[in-house]
């Protein structure tokens, strides 16, 4: 939503908050596939840490994807080919993000 707002409002805050977004994205990612091997789990040596590691791994390729949605976004800005008219390309970004924190807050 603020990715939207911003977009309309400031470029340079744009700008900004998407490459922050990009980062914490691609740290979270790594940090998920980095968990299980610091924890010494060897998926395999018993289905639990192949269970742990398909579920991290699985999480992470979610994250990889977004980081991917928003560096397109990153890059049709640049381009000025997104402004504050033709702004889908952010809000399905924004979309697919509130999907990944919703199934990531659902208790399994």
């Amino acid at each position: 939503m603020a990715a939207r707002h911003l977009n309309r409002t400031s470029a340079a805050g744009f700008y900004g908050a998407i490459l922050a977004a990009i980062v914490s994205s691609g740290v979270g990612a790594w940090a998920l596939l980095h968990g299980p091997s610091a924890d010494g789990l060897d998926p395999t040596s018993h289905v639990y840490p192949a269970m742990v590691w398909l579920l991290f791994g699985w999480a992470a390729l979610h994250g990889i994807v977004g980081v991917v949605m928003q560096v397109y976004c990153l890059a049709r800005r640049v381009a000025k080919r997104m402004d504050a008219e033709h702004d889908i390309d952010i809000v399905n970004v924004t979309l697919y993000w509130h999907f990944v924190a919703v199934t990531a807050l659902i208790p399994r």
